[in-house]
């Protein structure tokens, strides 16, 4: 009873670290606006070598974006993605698979600006096709008021020709992140209070199940309320795989076992725990493998043409994934 007690505390405070650190990465994280899929939708059924994900939200031409170009701006200065687009490239890394999109996310949480990369007040973002060219090597800079705006690459639906933009990196919305900030606290008392209840009673296996029930509905929820921040992290994205799957076979054994355990529970216990858990277990272990191999397939494999040609075969893999 006393292991059973100990291994449920240990659950209980890993599954709450686990929220606080998914909390932090978000807050801590660049947004650049851009929200994809790992799948294409129709525009992108073919593989290419340079198919890219197709942009699902783009981000406007607010006024952020217009005070800084000034009044002088035009589309021929300023060209942004829209929904339907193909990006290729973002932050200099070529984007082949949504693997890829993860990637430059996770390079861009720690870049430096480049020699040439810090901006004058005189340089605003409208003029950015005259000062850096299509040639430039820069994929970040910056501006004296800390802003920030990373480089990308994409195609128009239906279009041959890649086109050039930058776009604006801001922080992640306060509101969103408050939101789950709000639920995962209301929760977590939920859970808090079911867990000392538990280490009172450690006879009631309801009870006990209802508190892993609570932890991995924490690591779910605040997990997939951010998945498409959290994927550019192995370490934060295989947890809430892994509890989003068993999250209906979890909520399935409490109700079979509460208010009062059901006669063919009782009957058969080993048969109906193997009914309920193998597939979301299978599931499980089969999308963790697809998800570490998508992650192998999709690293860099260095510089130089071989190099280049093994990352791109692989990367067929990935997006094939």
């Amino acid at each position: 009873m006393k292991n059973s007690s100990s291994t449920l505390a240990i659950f209980t405070s890993t599954a709450v670290l686990y929220c606080i650190v998914v909390l932090w990465y978000v807050a801590t994280s660049h947004d650049a606006g851009l929200r994809c899929l790992p799948a294409n939708g129709s525009s992108g059924d073919s593989i290419t070598d340079e198919q890219g994900v197709e942009i699902r939200v783009s981000p406007p031409a607010d006024e952020d974006v217009a005070l800084r170009a000034g009044p002088s701006v035009g589309d021929g200065d300023m060209i942004l993605p829209r929904p339907g687009d193909m990006l290729v490239e973002f932050y200099g890394r070529p984007i082949r698979s949504f693997v890829d999109f993860s990637w430059a996310h996770t390079a861009l949480r720690n870049a430096r600006i480049d020699a040439g990369g810090v901006m004058g007040n005189e340089q605003v973002i409208g003029r950015l096709s005259e000062l850096l060219p299509k040639t430039s090597r820069l994929n970040l800079i910056e501006f004296p008021d800390s802003t920030r705006y990373v480089k990308i690459r994409f195609r128009r639906q239906g279009a041959d020709k890649v086109e050039q933009g930058w776009l604006k990196l801001r922080k992640y919305s306060s509101v969103r992140v408050g939101v789950t900030l709000l639920w995962f606290i209301l929760q977590l008392a939920i859970t808090l209070v079911s867990v000392l209840a538990a280490w009172q009673r450690p006879f009631d296996k309801s009870l006990r199940l209802f508190c892993y029930l609570g932890g991995v509905t924490l690591v779910a929820f605040v997990g997939g309320d951010h998945w498409w921040v959290i994927s550019s992290s192995l370490p934060l994205l295989i947890p809430f795989t892994v509890a989003a799957i068993l999250l209906p076979a979890i909520l399935l054994h409490f109700f079979l076992t509460y208010p009062v355990v059901k006669p063919w529970f009782i009957r058969s216990p080993q048969v109906s725990l193997f009914a309920i858990y193998v597939i979301p277990a299978l599931m499980s272990l089969g999308t963790v493998v697809m998800i570490l191999a998508s992650w192998w397939l999709s690293r860099s494999w260095g510089e130089g043409p071989f190099a280049q040609a093994l990352e791109q075969t692989l990367s067929r893999g990935s997006v094939t994934l």
